[in-house]
């Protein structure tokens, strides 16, 4: 340390001073990792305040929807006329069918109305109304047939069903579209149009009667019977022009057999146990 001799040439020694606040930041900013954590930070943000500002406007959106249906559904209760039920004792089926937007159902009233079969085809997907087409096909003639549409059911309803549904006794089957609201049954019908892509048709409330009278005999008694709690067998159970169940077939000649009993164990259900 004795032979030590400074640099002449050497600056002098000055002591740092502490950076100021906005000299820090800058100094971070300049740091690309900063910058891109920062952005990162402020998208996921972003994202989550767009995911819960949404789902905020979906339910609010659901509520005034259900809300405005029910408001619809009173206003149209106390102008829709109950059906009277006949004179004469008579037993008819007071029928109630609603179709709209968020609900549907099906309200009946009788003594005699028996549900054979229900099903729910959701024809805005592809090969629902095939399916629906190949059910009616094997319903029996002459039944009470209802009909209704929930939100949307003509996307992929085709031609061939809703021809289908016009030999039914639908008379606007053919113009169905785009959130129409329907309702349909053997012995009415209403429709509501949509007038617009982006809406629906108005709600829509069917009541109408429905009555299949068979004369009072000891066979239309068993044949009302059987139609009752049986689905599928034709024209036997229809209301107009029903197929016989009793039969007189001509004697065969020198029948040895005629007294042999015979006994049918069915596992499912046959087409000549009635």
């Amino acid at each position: 340390m004795d032979t030590w001799t400074p640099n002449p040439r050497a600056k002098p020694f000055i002591p740092r001073q502490q950076r100021s606040l906005y000299l820090a930041w800058k100094y971070k900013l300049s740091n690309k990792r900063v910058v891109r954590r920062f952005c990162q930070a402020g998208a996921v943000l972003f994202l989550l305040i767009t995911v819960i500002v949404n789902i905020k406007l979906i339910f609010d959106t659901r509520r005034a929807a259900n809300e405005e249906e029910a408001a619809q559904y009173e206003d149209a209760m106390p102008n829709m006329e109950t059906p009277r039920r006949p004179a004469g004792g008579r037993k008819v089926l007071d029928i109630e069918v609603y179709s709209s937007r968020s609900k549907v159902y099906v309200a009946v009233d009788g003594t005699t109305g028996h549900v054979m079969a229900k099903r729910i085809f959701d024809t805005y997907s592809p090969h629902e109304d095939e399916a629906m087409v190949l059910f009616l096909n094997m319903v029996t003639r002459g039944r009470v047939l209802i009909f209704t549409i929930k939100d949307e059911g003509t996307f992929h309803l085709k031609d061939s069903a809703k021809s289908l549904l016009k030999s039914l006794g639908s008379e606007v089957s053919l113009s169905l579209s785009w959130r129409d609201m329907w309702t349909l049954v053997v012995y009415g019908e209403k429709h509501s149009k949509s007038p617009a892509l982006s809406t629906w048709g108005d709600p829509v409330l069917l009541k109408t009667e429905a009555e299949c009278h068979w004369a009072d005999t000891e066979l239309n008694r068993r044949r009302k019977l059987f139609c009752s709690k049986v689905e599928g067998y034709g024209s036997i159970c229809s209301c107009k022009d029903p197929a016989p169940i009793e039969f007189s077939p001509d004697t065969l000649p020198n029948n040895n057999v005629f007294n042999v009993p015979v006994a049918v164990i069915a596992g499912k259900q046959t087409q000549l146990s009635l």
